[in-house]
């Protein structure tokens, strides 16, 4: 039950949504002033949305003045406990507890820590080959962080994160470009009990910004690892826990913040099924994508197949319009750079593919062999058409009897147009005729 002590609640707010970081803060914290408004707890504020709070104070969200407004007021930190977000914000902290768990041999156990530019410059030679990573603590969205090919661009990402870092700390580290990425979604309450949401699998080769690369969240896998690097832990919602709530039906903001109250897990009903509490992890027989402009490999697209007929797959990616911007390259890094997402709901990882690149409509169907080499062999914006665009053309001498088939992978009308040299009105007239149209799902935490 929630506690009988609190009757008021200060919330911080996400602060101004700007180009570049993720927007999904701003959606965790509306769902926390409802989660706890619906308790019957006033909800005190600091943001600038005036619609959800009983109270709202709009203040610029720098640290000095938040910190005045908690020692004047006394407010207590309930749900996640101060050590364990330094524990797992601070760098060296979290080398340490991933090394007292057991957890040797991972990216943290390896990484340096440089509070000048002459000590990342020493770590940087230390560990002797380029490419490195170079984020500071306390981070969102990888700001001031990235990936340094050479010195020349080391040298300028660790003056511009030394200036942003509020604790004048520098991680730097090897890059693992080419990993695979695995992120679990866990809630925990004061009971010790834990679920997993689902597991986030990415399919863009490991660059460390969660809002640019593409995400397979699979809610069932084993995986054989050869060997197994602990990147971080976030002690609060994320953008996939944003994607993981709209994918599975559960709210893992509203859970969150009952848990805060000290609700456990079984106390806490499903808003979906209204009998199954919090305590029963989704399981869902369909997939949801949310999409962007780069996704991996076309080999590794297809390599995935097998994974989707042994359990049902969620995928995420974001649109980059970095066109929109002049000065800014068209190449992922830790940083986020997308201002744009779609999502798709689909029963197999061959059609969320095809209708996520699809609901960003920028692809493209005249390039030539060159480009499309280029487009296949460097991580930018426009290597998921290419990858589409290639899928398209393999569309020739398309019999009747391949259209359910091909309809069933994700193909439009349209780009079945195209590829059988007919128009979009012509395929859905066959379409039509032979009884092949489209379903209509609702999300659902319990597969039936």
């Amino acid at each position: 039950m929630g506690s009988d002590s609190i009757c008021l609640i200060l919330i911080l707010g996400a602060g101004p949504i700007v180009i570049g970081p993720i927007c999904e803060f701003d959606y965790s914290g509306t769902q926390a002033c409802k989660a706890l408004k619906e308790e019957g707890y006033e909800v005190i504020l600091i943001h600038s949305n005036p619609d959800l709070a009983d109270r709202t104070y709009i203040t610029p969200m720098t640290p000095e003045l938040v910190e005045q407004v908690l020692e004047k007021y006394w407010v207590e930190l309930i749900g996640a406990k101060l050590e364990a977000v330094k524990k797992a914000e601070d760098r060296e902290l979290f080398k340490e507890a991933m090394k007292n768990i057991g957890h040797k041999d991972s990216k943290n156990s390896t990484f340096r820590i440089g509070t000048t530019l002459d000590d990342c410059i020493e770590i940087a030679y230390g560990i002797g080959e380029f490419p490195l990573i170079i984020r500071h603590a306390f981070t969102l969205g990888g700001s001031c962080g990235g990936i340094a090919y050479n010195r020349e661009q080391f040298e300028t990402i660790c003056k511009a994160g030394l200036n942003a870092s509020l604790t004048t700390q520098l991680l730097v580290e090897k890059s693992l470009l080419g990993w695979k990425e695995h992120e679990l979604e866990v809630m925990k309450a004061l009971d010790d009990n834990v679920v997993i949401i689902c597991s986030n699998w990415k399919v863009e080769r490991l660059l460390g910004s969660d809002n640019s690369e593409l995400n397979v969240v699979v809610l069932m896998c084993s995986l054989l690892l050869i060997r197994l690097m602990v990147i971080e832990m976030n002690p609060r919602v994320s953008c996939s826990s944003a994607l993981a709530s709209k994918a599975t039906g559960f709210p893992i903001a509203k859970m969150a913040a009952k848990l805060s109250l000290g609700y456990s897990l079984d106390q806490i009903p499903n808003d979906i099924t209204r009998k199954t509490p919090a305590s029963f992890e989704p399981s869902i027989d369909y997939v949801v994508t949310k999409a962007n402009s780069i996704m991996a490999e076309l080999s590794l697209i297809f390599h995935t197949e097998n994974l989707c007929s042994l359990a049902p797959m969620v995928g995420r990616s974001l649109g980059l319009r970095l066109k929109k911007f002049p000065g800014s390259q068209p190449i992922l890094t830790t940083q986020m750079k997308s201002v744009g997402e779609s999502m798709a709901l689909s029963r197999t990882f061959q059609e969320f593919f095809q209708k996520v690149v699809r609901s960003l409509e920028c692809g493209h169907s005249d390039w030539d062999l060159n480009q499309l080499k280029y487009r296949l062999h460097v991580p930018n914006p426009d290597r998921i058409h290419a990858e589409q665009f290639l899928l398209a053309r393999s569309l020739s001498n398309l019999t009747q009897e391949d259209l359910y088939e091909v309809k069933r992978r994700g193909f439009s009308d349209k780009q079945i147009a195209f590829a059988t040299k007919s128009t979009e009105t012509e395929v859905q007239q066959t379409r039509l005729s032979l009884g092949v149209g489209p379903a209509y799902k609702r999300v659902n935490t319990c597969a039936r």
